[in-house]
């Protein structure tokens, strides 16, 4: 199935000042055209949008020219689930993913910071045990975000909030 067509982004984002390289988009420089481009090397692992998992991990296969709207397009195919077809995103809604990343209790500490690392290590972080004692290791259920506070509910009772935990 085909993914290009009039997508709009999640979030829209100021453009970054070209003179800036601080604010460039992780992608590569095209040789001799002074602009930026959404072209990324053959096998590089990122994250694609999916309408059931939110996420899914793919890898690039090859540029995938641009779509009607001239948006540039990647040819990727998913990563770890025995391939399948490969398939077309805007290159624009791929978000880059760190392979072999570990779970984090402060997802400050991610490499990447973007929705779809966030997702995983949640979702890792919810398949964690929960230490038995206080001390023996860090929370499965809470973490952070910068300023912001993520709870998760385990679906499952928790002895962190009796008198030894308190």
């Amino acid at each position: 199935s085909s993914h290009f067509g009039p997508i709009a982004p999640r979030f829209p984002l100021p453009s970054p000042a070209p003179s800036s390289p601080c604010t460039s988009p992780p992608s590569a420089m095209v040789a001799g055209s002074g602009s930026f481009s959404l072209v990324r090397p053959t096998r590089t692992p990122l994250w694609a949008p999916d309408r059931t998992k939110a996420f899914v991990k793919v890898v690039v296969l090859a540029d995938g020219g641009h779509g009607s709207d001239g948006r540039p397009l990647s040819r990727v195919v998913r990563d770890g689930e025995g391939g399948g077809e490969p398939e077309l995103f805007a290159a624009e809604d791929l978000l880059p993913r760190m392979e072999n990343r570990a779970c984090v209790a402060n997802m400050d500490e991610l490499v990447e910071l973007n929705e779809a690392e966030m997702l995983a290590n949640i979702e890792e972080m919810y398949n964690r045990c929960q230490p038995s004692t206080p001390g023996d290791g860090w929370s499965a259920v809470y973490t952070s975000v910068g300023p912001v506070l993520i709870a998760m509910n385990p679906f499952t009772e928790l002895n962190m909030y009796d008198s030894e935990w308190v």
